[in-house]
């Protein structure tokens, strides 16, 4: 859901941008690209209630990821009288409801079931996997010790009468499980992590890792460096801001304070990624990881925030390289993290 959300509101913005934001209708009519964000969540929101497998709900967040895009991207003509889509708040709005979301992904994933009747639901749901594409023998004793388990801690007949039959029927060895059938995406995940260990050895991977904290350094320091080039005063301040990102930021009463703000941001933030790469050079990997980690993420929270403000749209390729950034740095520390300090990546 948070990829397709994602994913709409980026390729609306490129659509509309290519296109010279067109609008569908005629005269007095226009059919807003809200109306279709309308119709996706319902959509969503009624086939789980007519259908129950694995895909329908894959299904559904796609389809909600990209209803509630098409929907918040036109947050800007709600909130104002003038039905302003291209109102400066608006981008960072939409920003801060993606992290919230992202922020709730998180904890709902490091949640554990602590509850009896939760588990229980969730081994009910795993059952699904036998219908839907099989298990595979060690899933089944996975969920034998699972249902032992609970057991235990469970209370009520009918409930535990649940389990053992649960259990039962996972124990019966003469039902033989269907084998577990790979879907096509796990097919191509199973290429990519081939592909990624085949061709991103160690020591490519810290040449890319490294070369990406100084494209990010070198790309945040670009605003800073036009801004020491001009006179500091509130006239030449209002010509770059112009020049930037046109005349209606620069004539805001309180542009200039913000846009003193982003360049102080922006400054530090590219230091601290510039700081990451020279110490990958040195190859200290461990004090770079946590660094490259905190700078990433002040990036996407804190400096995207107010520079969306200021640049609705090429932002959306910032954050972009970002997020790779972060994945990339993620799967390194997956991957390369365990090794000693003192081997270096091209042992």
């Amino acid at each position: 859901m948070l990829i397709s959300f994602a994913g709409s509101i980026s390729l609306t913005r490129l659509g509309l941008f290519l296109t010279g934001y067109p609008q569908l209708g005629g005269g007095s009519i226009h059919i807003a690209h809200v109306l279709w964000g309308g119709l996706l969540l319902f959509t969503s929101t009624l086939i789980p209630l007519i259908f129950a497998n694995r895909i329908v709900r894959i299904w559904s967040a796609i389809l909600g990821g990209v209803g509630v895009g098409l929907f918040i991207d036109e947050v800007g003509k709600f909130i104002t009288s003038t039905n302003d889509y291209f109102y400066p708040a608006a981008a960072p709005i939409i920003y801060v409801f993606f992290l919230l979301a992202v922020l709730v992904y998180l904890f709902v994933r490091r949640q554990s079931r602590h509850k009896p009747v939760e588990e229980l639901f969730s081994l009910i749901q795993q059952l699904e996997e036998i219908v839907d594409r099989g298990l595979t023998e060690e899933e089944r004793e996975k969920m034998i010790i699972r249902v032992e388990h609970l057991q235990n801690r469970i209370h009520g007949k009918e409930l535990l009468r649940m389990c053992a039959s649960i259990l039962e029927f996972l124990n019966d060895r003469e039902y033989k499980l269907p084998g577990k059938k790979e879907s096509f995406w796990m097919r191509w995940w199973e290429r990519l992590e081939r592909f990624e260990k085949k061709t991103f050895h160690h020591q490519i991977s810290w040449i890319l890792l490294t070369i990406g904290f100084l494209i990010l350094a070198v790309w945040l320091i670009i605003i800073p460096t036009r801004s020491i080039l001009v006179p500091f005063d509130s006239t030449h301040i209002q010509v770059l801001i112009t020049d930037l990102f046109g005349p209606r930021l620069a004539l805001s009463t309180t542009g200039l304070l913000e846009f003193q703000g982003l360049i102080l941001l922006q400054t530090l933030t590219s230091l601290l990624a510039f700081a990451t790469a020279l110490i990958l050079i040195l190859r200290l990997e461990k004090i770079s990881l946590r660094l490259g980690f905190v700078t990433l993420i002040f990036a996407l929270t804190i400096v995207n925030l107010l520079t969306f403000y200021f640049d609705q749209f090429s932002t959306i390729f910032e954050a972009l390289f970002q997020t790779i950034l972060l994945v990339s740095l993620l799967r390194y520390r997956h991957r390369f993290g365990n090794l000693p300090q003192s081997k270096k990546p091209d042992d």
